[in-house]
């Protein structure tokens, strides 16, 4: 998550670039490919599978994540949603801006394919919002 906010704060917004090269020279270096292992004591699956694809295997991040990497997912969304939401709470629209929060959360935690198709058929502009 720190390094998706350091970047979000850096860039002044997200920088898929900026964020890519961040995992791989300040995160990935740190990890062994083992649960007990990184800054935190502990790597999840999902970002354990991420640097064994990139690090062991050389692949690209375009081939590296899953639509439904809840773990690796959640921990993106919380800083982005965060910087959406800070306009929104200091102009008076806080009800929108916990609803959108709910929804990116709940997104993130469940993962797209788990989300109803009635939900995403209903969106406005619903290929650019996934």
């Amino acid at each position: 998550m720190l390094l998706m906010a350091h970047s979000l704060v850096d860039c002044d917004g997200y920088n898929e670039a900026d964020f890519c090269r961040r995992l791989d020279e300040e995160l990935l270096p740190k990890l062994d490919g083992t649960p007990v292992s990184g800054p935190g004591g502990y790597t999840s699956q999902s970002i354990r599978d991420a640097r064994n694809d990139r690090v062991r295997d050389g692949r690209s991040w375009g081939d590296v994540a899953g639509r439904t990497d809840n773990t690796a997912a959640l921990e993106r969304v919380l800083p982005l949603a965060t910087r959406a939401s800070r306009d929104a709470c200091n102009g008076g629209g806080q009800n929108m801006t916990r609803s959108m929060l709910t929804r990116v959360l709940v997104g993130a935690s469940v993962g797209i394919d788990d989300i109803p198709e009635r939900f995403i058929n209903g969106l406005n502009r619903r290929v650019s919002s996934l």
